[in-house]
């Protein structure tokens, strides 16, 4: 999980820092007897300096501890899944009913999964659109869906790289 410091967090850590550092020039000058002006003039500058390395220090920490890890199959798949609801969800006419029917339906959610497994290592002999496609009878519901979805897949092949991480 990344943790990050918020603004509070580095004023707070800036009036504790300031504090420290006056009450260390304020022993100093107790021991001297004398108020030595140049060190008096570092309490302006000295806390903002330890704040700004402790930002740079966490940004670091950031970057070398929280490396993204990789996007997992199922993870792919519910992204594919999400896509695909999106522009099924552009048909007008589609009430929930349809979207409920079409969910509850195992064929074509086993075709959803073909066209996720088409998509993840292309087009083969024997798994490809035209296969897919001709599943289901032209003017239903799952054959306006799949139309689309096959549609989306196609696009989402083109940009590939761009879409997630394999």
């Amino acid at each position: 999980m990344k943790r990050n410091r918020s603004l509070k967090s580095y004023i707070r850590t800036f009036i504790i820092v300031l504090g420290v550092y006056s009450l260390y020039l304020a022993v100093l000058f107790i021991r001297a007897n004398a108020v030595d002006y140049s060190l008096l003039a570092t309490i302006l500058y000295m806390p903002l300096i330890f704040i700004s390395l402790l930002y740079v220090m966490d940004l670091i920490m950031d970057k070398l501890m929280h490396k993204r890890k990789p996007v997992k199959k199922e993870d792919r798949y519910k992204v594919f899944l999400e896509s695909a609801a999106k522009r099924v969800n552009e048909i007008e006419g589609f009430s929930l009913e349809d979207f409920r029917r079409l969910r509850e339906n195992e064929r074509f959610q086993k075709t959803l999964h073909q066209c996720f497994t088409i998509y993840e290592d292309g087009e083969k002999d024997e798994l490809n659109f035209k296969y897919i496609s001709k599943k289901f009878k032209s003017n239903t519901n799952e054959s306006k869906a799949l139309e689309l979805v096959i549609e989306d897949t196609k696009k989402m092949m083109g940009n590939q790289g761009k879409d997630y991480q394999k």
